[in-house]
């Protein structure tokens, strides 16, 4: 799976879990960022959270079962799970929430105190919504990793040619599971149009060998 790019068309059969979480993002209700131990994946404390941890399970235990085994026997312990929600620039929404610049996943943490880059073993994301199609907000995920993050670090945005072989575009779907190499540094273009009050949105579920702060 290192160094790979998989996607997974209608992921989840039933997608309940998906417009629940979506209808949470959107009327603001949602809980920031989670840390779960892969043990609590069955553990339920509130219709939020039952919702949030069946579709990591279903996601990762279904949709990618010989990965997961093999993400379980490399150590994987925790995922770190969390929406982000994009909006075009007529809904009066701040430029910066349009889209997501350059960045890699990391311990920010970390990063912080050390300049130490660690990266989760793998990164994945589903999108809930909309299920109308939109134009823009294109992961743009660049396969040379770590080496390209710290050229970037570098030399700044002349290192972003995403008509270079080295990124690969991947469109917004409604359903669509990507799972990609943790060490992959990505952006996500602006969203130019969509649906009246219907963002894109997407659930982020990096797994990593070791808990980190959020």
């Amino acid at each position: 799976m290192k160094k790979s790019i998989i996607i997974v068309d209608n992921a989840l059969e039933d997608t309940d879990s998906l417009d629940y979480l979506y209808e949470r993002v959107v009327s603001n209700t949602l809980p920031p960022e989670e840390i779960i131990h892969k043990s609590e994946l069955g553990d339920y404390k509130c219709p939020f959270d039952k919702t949030l941890k069946k579709t990591i399970s279903s996601l990762w235990e279904e949709c990618a079962p010989e990965l997961y085994r093999q993400a379980t026997y490399d150590g994987i312990q925790f995922f770190e799970a969390w929406c982000n929600s994009y909006y075009d620039p007529y809904h009066n929404q701040p430029q910066d929430k349009s889209g997501l610049p350059y960045h890699i996943d990391k311990d920010e943490d970390l990063y912080l105190s050390t300049k130490k880059i660690s990266t989760p073993s793998y990164a994945s994301l589903i999108y809930l919504g909309p299920k109308s199609s939109i134009s823009g907000g294109d992961l743009y995920i660049n396969t040379e990793g770590l080496s390209h993050f710290k050229k970037f670090e570098e030399n700044g945005s002349k290192e972003l040619d995403l008509n270079s072989p080295d990124w690969i575009k991947i469109k917004f779907k409604y359903n669509r599971f990507v799972i990609f190499d943790g060490s992959f540094p990505h952006l996500v273009s602006p969203v130019i149009n969509h649906s009246p009050n219907q963002p894109r949105v997407g659930l982020a579920i990096n797994l990593w060998d070791r808990k980190i702060s959020c």
